[in-house]
C-alpha cells in the first residue's frame, strides 16, 4: 500500500525564481519591494478555495507517529495481525468539483429564484383581485337590497332577488323575509287612511295594531316564536330571541346572538357576530339609536294543548 511521511511544519513558498535573480531589486527602493514581496506571497492565497463533489473517493489515515496511508475502501488498512492503532485519524477525500457543474447549479438556482419571484408576483395579483370581486359583490348585494326595497314581495323579480340575497349571504346574517314584509303591506292596504285626515296619533295607532296584529300571526312566520313585543327594557331580550327593526330604511328580521353586560344599563345585543352588528338597549328605547321601533319575540312559541 502506498505510503508517505507526514512533511515538516515548515512550509514552501513558491516564488518566481526570475524575479529574485532580476538585476532590477539591487536599484528598487526598499517599500517597494517589499509590496512586490507580499504580492508574489499572496497570490496563491487569492485562490477559490477547491470545492467537494459527489460523494468521498477514498479516504487518508494518520497515525500519530507520521504513517499516512490512502485507501480507496472506508475499510481500515490493517490486516488482523496489525489491529487498528489507537488514535488513527480518517480523512475522507474527494475528487475535484467540476467547474461547468458547479456553474450549472448557480444558473438553475438563479432560474428558481426568477420563478419564485415570479409566482409571489402572481399571488400578489390574484389577491388582489379576490378581494375587489369581494367588494364588487357586496355592491352589487347593496343595490339589488335598494331595488327589492321599492318591489312588491310578491313579484317574481323581488322574488329572485330575495333568493339571490339568501343563497349569497353567511349563516349567521340578518336577511329580509320576504312573508313578513308581504304581510307588513298587506296590513298597510288594511287600515283606513282616511283617518290620517283627522290627525296623525291616529293613524300612527291604527298601523301599529295592524302590524302587530300581522306579526302575531302564525301562519305568517318563519319559525315558530311568541309574541311580538316592543322593546322597553335591558333584560328584555335573550339570546336566541328573534327581533325585528328598521335600520337607513330597511327592514330587519334577525336573532339576538350575544349580549354584553345583560340587564344593565349598558347592555348591547349583538345580531351579527361576524360583522359585528349590534345597537344599546337604552338608545333603542330611547330613539337615539339608528334602530328604529325595535321589537322583541321569544324564540320558541310553547302550544298549548287542544
Amino acid at each position: 500500500m502506498p505510503t508517505e511521511n507526514r512533511s515538516s511544519n515548515t512550509e514552501m513558498v513558491s516564488v518566481p525564481r526570475e524575479w529574485l535573480n532580476s538585476v532590477a531589486l539591487l536599484q528598487m527602493p526598499l517599500d517597494q519591494l517589499q509590496e512586490q514581496a507580499v504580492e508574489f506571497l499572496c497570490e496563491p492565497c487569492d485562490e477559490p478555495a477547491e470545492q467537494q463533489q459527489g460523494e468521498p473517493v477514498a479516504w487518508l489515515w494518520e497515525h500519530v507517529n507520521g504513517l499516512r496511508i490512502c485507501t480507496t475502501s472506508e475499510r481500515a488498512p490493517f490486516t488482523n495481525e496489525h489491529a487498528i492503532p489507537p488514535n488513527c485519524k480518517k480523512t475522507p477525500l474527494y475528487a475535484h468539483a467540476n467547474p461547468g457543474e458547479v456553474e450549472r447549479l448557480r444558473a438553475e438556482n438563479e432560474q428558481l429564484r426568477e420563478v419564485i419571484k415570479h409566482s409571489d408576483s402572481n399571488i400578489q395579483r390574484q389577491s388582489l383581485r379576490i378581494s375587489n370581486q369581494r367588494t364588487q359583490l357586496a355592491e352589487m348585494d347593496a343595490l339589488l337590497r335598494e331595488v327589492l326595497v321599492g318591489l312588491w314581495p310578491s313579484t317574481p323579480l323581488a322574488i329572485k332577488i330575495n333568493a339571490a340575497l339568501s343563497a349569497s349571504a353567511e349563516p349567521s346574517a340578518a336577511v329580509i323575509h320576504p312573508i313578513n314584509m308581504k304581510a307588513m303591506m298587506q296590513a298597510y292596504e288594511q287600515v283606513d287612511h282616511k283617518a290620517m285626515l283627522h290627525g296623525t296619533s291616529n293613524w300612527c295607532a291604527a298601523m301599529a295594531t295592524a302590524l302587530r296584529g300581522t306579526l302575531h300571526s302564525e301562519t305568517i312566520a318563519p319559525v315558530e316564536r311568541g309574541p311580538w313585543l316592543p322593546l322597553s327594557a335591558p333584560g328584555q331580550i335573550q339570546e336566541g330571541d328573534w327581533l325585528c327593526f328598521t335600520v337607513s330604511g330597511s327592514f330587519i328580521c334577525a336573532q339576538a346572538r350575544l349580549i354584553i353586560y345583560p340587564g344593565t344599563d349598558k347592555e348591547e345585543i349583538v345580531y351579527n357576530r361576524k360583522k359585528n352588528h349590534y345597537f344599546c338597549t337604552d338608545m333603542a328605547i330611547a330613539g337615539t339609536s339608528n334602530h328604529k321601533g325595535v321589537l322583541v319575540a321569544r324564540a320558541a312559541l310553547e302550544r298549548k294543548p287542544s
